[in-house]
């Protein structure tokens, strides 16, 4: 036998052998199943379908696609009239309408409500950018992509249509994106508005920078770094001397904005309390350490490398000469100085099963 049907109302099952128990209201296929109703179309190794509770167990190689997501497992258990799904083993998830991706151990989906609730180490990839490459020797053009990741213990998105789309994140949260890296216990993404904002002893790296605050949001309008602000407690850490790892220059401040052109540090504004700590270079060599502080910091950069610095109300400054200074270096460091060196490593955006053949869906 072959291609074997059953119709009930708008749903199709579709195998090479279809097994029904009357008496149960169950249809059982082992080899080819396929379930289309309407918009939504189930593949699958084999499963078995309750044609009264509208439920279905699937295994092997299952696919589950509608009109915005594209569903991968080994294991699916599936309402067709609810439309909720709940997906087990090797779970990726690829959204139709926007670039992002999702992979989990297991995946609660309610289609209605456009939620979801991934657990099992879910990594949540968002493509902002596909940078194509044409390679001469290999004459084919090679496709990457600036992507944010976000992966975390627990995951749970809220797709609204026509409106926003927001994923929280918990417990052991690592954030990377191009030149960011971050680490905190929660985080939210609100991608309409295009940022993150990171609670529980959060910290980011953004090139030679290090970053803590109570709470932390950044900001990446048309896919570039905008802006991070920095609420409570916060710190910035710079390494300016690779040879001396104690040499870091610090800024704190109850608040301090960060601001960004064209992908490169343009200021940092540190506010009520603010301070700083700078090791002095000159072409001579080393000069010394200086100490300032006032409620409000303005640092501006050009290239990277600090051509201002102003001081706003209460202003103080202390300078160490080099040759003063005491050996141990951390004597100089402002009170709230932290340290990270866990910094999160790039994730891969996952690809689609091989089993996947979108002609036959």
């Amino acid at each position: 036998m072959s291609h074997i049907r059953i119709v009930q109302n708008q749903t199709v099952i579709t195998s090479d052998r279809i097994d029904y128990y009357g008496d149960k209201k169950t249809a059982i296929a082992n080899n080819n199943l396929t379930i289309v109703d309407n918009a939504d179309n189930l593949k699958a190794s084999r499963g078995e379908y309750n044609t009264e509770t509208k439920t279905g167990l699937f295994f092997g190689n299952v696919s589950l696609e509608n009109d915005s997501m594209l569903i991968f497992s080994q294991e699916l258990i599936h309402n067709t009239n609810s439309k909720v799904s709940i997906a087990y083993k090797d779970v990726r998830v690829f959204s139709k309408q926007t670039q992002y991706s999702i992979t989990c151990d297991t995946l609660i989906y309610r289609q209605n409500d456009h939620f979801l609730n991934a657990n099992g180490k879910p990594i949540f990839y968002f493509i902002d950018t596909v940078r194509k490459r044409w390679d001469v020797l290999a004459d084919q053009y090679f496709y990457s992509f600036d992507t944010l990741s976000v992966s975390s213990l627990h995951l749970i998105g809220s797709q609204t249509l026509n409106s926003e789309e927001f994923y929280k994140f918990s417990d052991s949260v690592e954030i990377t994106k191009g030149t960011v890296s971050a680490r905190c216990e929660d985080a939210s993404y609100f991608k309409t508005q295009a940022n993150l904002v990171l609670i529980g002893n959060p910290v980011v790296w953004y090139d030679s920078l290090q970053l803590f605050a109570d709470t932390i949001e950044i900001f990446f309008p048309n896919n570039k770094i905008d802006k991070i602000k920095l609420y409570h407690n916060s710190l910035t850490l710079t390494k300016s001397d690779t040879l001396n790892p104690e040499k870091i220059d610090q800024i704190s401040g109850e608040y301090i904005d960060i601001l960004f052109e064209n992908d490169s540090l343009k200021s940092l504004v540190s506010k009520i309390q603010a301070n700083s700590l700078y090791f002095i270079r000159d072409q001579q060599g080393e000069s010394g350490v200086q100490s300032s502080g006032a409620d409000t910091i303005n640092i501006f950069l050009a290239e990277n490398t600090v051509s201002d610095i102003t001081w706003k109300a209460a202003a103080y400054i202390e300078f160490y000469p080099e040759n003063i200074l005491q050996a141990d270096l951390t004597r100089y460091y402002l009170p709230k100085f932290r340290i990270r060196y866990d910094k999160p490593m790039k994730k891969n955006y996952p690809s689609i099963p091989s089993y996947y053949n979108s002609k036959s869906q």
